[in-house]
């Protein structure tokens, strides 16, 4: 499609392209922040489990156990 055009002319096509991207992208990621579903985005986006209120006390004590790792290797 971008045969016979010169460098410019395809350097603003894919501008535009990449432009077109980003408009889709960022009210799509609008749309998930306007959702009920907040945490799990969140949790999404950084890579870290929904929080589990439910099983704060258990988090706690396997941050604790993984402390204590490095300590019996050592």
């Amino acid at each position: 499609a971008l045969a016979g055009t010169s460098k410019d002319e395809r350097l603003v096509f894919l501008g535009s392209m990449c432009a077109d991207i980003l408009d889709k992208f960022s009210s799509r990621l609008q749309q998930w922040l306007d959702s009920p579903d907040d945490v799990a985005l969140v949790a999404i986006l950084s890579r870290a489990p929904a929080p589990d209120l439910s099983t704060d006390s258990d988090s706690e004590e396997d941050s604790a156990s993984e402390e204590e790792v490095p300590e019996k290797n050592t």
